[in-house]
């Protein structure tokens, strides 16, 4: 039970570690220059809807972790369950989404983070 417990804490951990997306200039914007990287706040040349999309899935994940980190002090199992295939179901959408919007650095960034939960959430059963 201790072993779920520490996985679940290390798998809202890395869902809060997200926010660094915010901030990190991994996303490509292209301009007439060519492409740069940037932060998602300095995206200039992809449209504003997209640019919310972004943020709203960097946000949710990193609520979830935060969430995930305060609900395994209360020692519900179940709660801890639903945290993780949360946080997992958030991780494969971002993946998704950064990939077929065309930011594979954010994308990546994403799917290590789900491949370390899966890899995490095998070896705690």
């Amino acid at each position: 039970e201790s072993n779920r417990k520490y996985t679940a804490l290390i798998c809202g951990i890395l869902d809060f570690l997200t926010v660094l997306l915010l901030f990190l200039p991994v996303f490509g914007d292209g301009g007439t220059g060519g492409v740069s990287s940037v932060s998602v706040f300095s995206l200039k040349h992809v449209s504003s809807w997209l640019k919310i999309i972004f943020i709203s899935t960097v946000g949710l994940t990193v609520i979830n972790g935060f969430c995930t980190a305060v609900i395994i002090n209360f020692d519900k199992p179940l709660w801890n369950k639903h945290r993780l295939i949360t946080g997992i179901a958030l991780s494969i959408t971002g993946t998704i989404l950064f990939i077929l919007a065309r930011q594979p650095y954010a994308g990546v960034f994403y799917l290590c983070f789900l491949l370390i939960k899966g890899f995490l959430g095998t070896k705690s059963k």
